[in-house]
């Protein structure tokens, strides 16, 4: 036997309930079809969807370096998503010439932070390699070899390396130093650059710097520098006495 039918006064409040029903449906429900569906189209129409990846390890005298032979994915997932390989020594460059190709050419080595490294377009796009292809075509008499030696977030007191561990051996005719605004901070002891500046020029980990790990000073934001001058702070190395640290090193050496 069928249930009897409602009451007349239940009819109305069944009829509202399905109108909010249906319009918190559509309210939610199409917003989060086309976000699903940008979602699917954004994974499928793109190289990668991950954050940038560089694979890195630590060398001595050097610091914290990229892997050599890895695979580098960068991307503002905007305007650029480049998947390169690092090149033997770690950078993102062609295999740089034997040191008897160098130094019989007009070889030229670009050392610099992320202007040289170019992380953001392909290799073949790179400066380096635009350069010796447009010399080759029109001064092929100079027989122009070119390199780059670049790492982002890198001053010059921390790209020295580079040129003492790798370019000098090849002996180059040039040597293209690329300096931009921002390496005033990072050739500093503030608090963005100090622990590559340390970790890079005396060639160890921070936490292993006289037995202790080393708090960098925040200049520029208005906090006290931390020195002998400020009770309870270790001394920076950055200002310990010549024969130590970074302005004890020979930049000849």
């Amino acid at each position: 036997m069928p249930p009897p039918p409602p009451p007349d006064s239940a009819r109305p409040l069944r009829a509202a309930l399905r109108v909010v029903c249906w319009n918190a449906l559509l309210l939610l429900g199409v917003p989060g079809g086309i976000a699903v569906g940008y979602e699917v189209w954004f994974r499928e129409a793109l190289p990668f969807d991950s954050k940038s990846r560089q694979p890195g390890e630590f060398v001595p005298g050097v610091g914290r370096h990229p892997a050599p032979n890895a695979e580098v994915r960068w991307t503002n997932l905007r305007e650029f998503w480049t998947v390169e390989r690092t090149n033997s020594l770690g950078f993102l460059d062609r295999e740089p010439p034997s040191p008897e190709r160098a130094a019989a050419s007009c070889h030229v080595a670009f050392v610099g932070d992320s202007f040289v490294e170019a992380a953001q377009v392909g290799i073949a796009d790179k400066l380096q390699v635009r350069l010796e292809k447009s010399a080759t075509e029109r001064l092929p008499q100079l027989d122009v070899t070119t390199s780059a030696w670049g790492r982002q977030r890198t001053g010059q007191i921390a790209q020295l390396p580079y040129y003492e561990k790798w370019a000098r051996r090849l002996r180059p005719k040039l040597v293209v130093l690329v300096f931009v605004p921002n390496d005033w901070s990072e050739n500093s002891g503030g608090a963005y650059a100090t622990d590559e500046i340390r970790r890079r020029c005396i060639g160890r980990p921070v936490d292993s710097l006289d037995g202790h790990s080393w708090q960098p000073s925040v200049r520029w934001l208005g906090a006290p520098r931390r020195g002998p001058e400020h009770p309870g702070d270790r001394p920076s190395r950055l200002d310990s006495p010549p024969g130590r640290g970074c302005r004890g090193r020979s930049l000849g050496a």
